[in-house]
């Protein structure tokens, strides 16, 4: 990842302001998108860079646990699974509205069992058959320093009944570990691998696929894969794009649970919560 003033360097020759949470929608940085698509990887690594205050981080560390929290909760009253992009999505734009730096992580997620478990492992990977037009992912999470990672749908997640035990409720954590490498197995879903072998074609190998998606490449080496340790099992996380709704706060009406839209949830969240989100 690149040194925080280069990342400043890059904002400012393209006329964009960086001092103010989701300057990705100011009209500097909509306009140099057009012609940059992969610009917001700039937001993301500056959200990841940048030198934060430790009032700042003293906030973040009481805000974000009672944000997600909330969210949670709702998701859960909602019933359902699978919504890890829908969550962090709400989530991103209820904290900018609450100050607070954050971005949308997408990728692969990996999970090896202990071997007393006697459970192979289980994979969310990135590149897997979506319906045409979706915009779903293998799982999703959050970077809201300090936090590296905001997981809270991981105990959400479809046909992990048989595991569940073995899981956490969610993960909200500030240190990570390491990932020793990447293999086709996190980056390609099992089905679509069985799918190619019945036509006839032999699947790539990560290398491979790597080559055919320069992008993908590019992200894990910006931000490195990280490992989670839970007490029986290992979450594998692999960034593999990031994202954000680029739309007033006021207008998002596409990510909604529990019935609510964004503005809705935040407005029911800010009375449930009050003073405790300042």
């Amino acid at each position: 990842m690149r040194a925080i003033g280069e990342i400043e360097v890059e904002l400012t020759s393209l006329g964009i302001p960086y001092d103010q949470v989701e300057f990705y929608n100011h009209p500097s940085f909509v306009e140099a998108e057009q012609s940059n698509p992969m610009l917001l990887e700039t937001y993301c690594e500056y959200v990841a860079c940048q030198e934060y205050s430790t009032e700042y981080l003293e906030r973040s560390r009481r805000v974000v646990p009672l944000v997600c929290d909330f969210l949670r909760e709702e998701l859960k009253r909602d019933g359902k699974l699978g919504a890890c992009l829908d969550f962090v999505q709400a989530a991103m734009k209820i904290l900018e509205r609450l100050g607070i730096w954050c971005s949308t992580m997408a990728g692969s997620l990996t999970i090896e069992f202990d071997p007393v478990t006697k459970q192979p492992p289980r994979y969310w990977a990135h590149f897997f058959e979506a319906p045409e037009g979706s915009n779903a992912a293998g799982h999703a999470w959050l970077m809201a320093p300090p936090f590296h990672v905001v997981d809270m749908t991981i105990g959400l997640q479809q046909n992990t009944s048989s595991v569940r035990t073995y899981l956490p409720d969610f993960v909200m954590a500030e240190s990570v570990g390491p990932v020793e490498g990447v293999t086709i197995e996190d980056m390609l879903d099992h089905d679509v691998m069985q799918k190619m072998l019945m036509m006839g074609h032999r699947p790539p190998t990560i290398h491979q696929l790597m080559q055919q998606h320069p992008e993908i490449a590019g992200m894990l080496t910006k931000f490195r894969p990280f490992s989670v340790q839970h007490e029986k099992a290992t979450l594998k996380y692999f960034p593999c794009r990031t994202g954000a709704l680029e739309e007033r706060f006021e207008d998002v009406t596409t990510h909604s649970f529990s019935g609510q839209t964004v503005p809705q949830l935040f407005g029911a969240m800010t009375e449930q919560l009050g003073d405790r989100l300042t």
